[in-house]
């Protein structure tokens, strides 16, 4: 287990869809160097790829190489993290969360959502999610966290 009192840390780092999609990413980046891949009429196409595509390929190496923590499961509750270093970590207790799904969203992408309401007189819950696609995420380990820390909060897991 990571971290002191038992808690299990899944972070952000290099697998199997960040690599396939940095080494798009770098490709199409690269291609429009190319001489003669786009038009010289249109070489706007260029300059917009690099102002957008560019930082986001930036960013996305820098969380991939630091392993900034996605969500951490410990004895008191979850905290989720934020792909960018500029979002503040949230804290969700256990005795706040009332069910758990893991499941393979739009795009590929694994998703945790997790509901919980606010306070013990909140008339609705909220859903917060954290996006763990490019994340290990060792299932077992999860689940067996879940069930020490929360055994009556619902976990689903929909990965197929």
């Amino acid at each position: 287990m990571d971290g002191t009192g038992g808690e299990y840390a899944i972070r952000y780092g290099w697998n199997g869809p960040a690599t396939r999609g940095m080494a798009t990413m770098a490709l199409v980046l690269l291609a429009s160097l190319v001489p003669g891949a786009i038009p010289p009429a249109e070489s706007w196409v260029r300059v917009l790829l690099w102002l957008v595509a560019g930082p986001v390929f930036l960013v996305m190496a820098v969380q991939l190489s630091f392993h900034h923590p996605a969500l951490l499961i410990g004895p008191n509750g979850i905290t989720l993290g934020s792909p960018l270093f500029l979002r503040r970590r949230r804290f969700l207790p256990w005795s706040a969360i009332s069910a758990m799904g893991l499941d393979r969203g739009r795009l590929g992408k694994t998703v945790l959502s997790i509901v919980w309401f606010e306070s013990a007189s909140a008339p609705a819950p909220a859903v917060a999610e954290a996006d763990l696609t490019n994340c290990r995420v060792d299932l077992a380990r999860f689940r067996g966290m879940v069930d020490e820390y929360a055994p009556d909060v619902g976990l689903f897991v929909e990965l197929g």
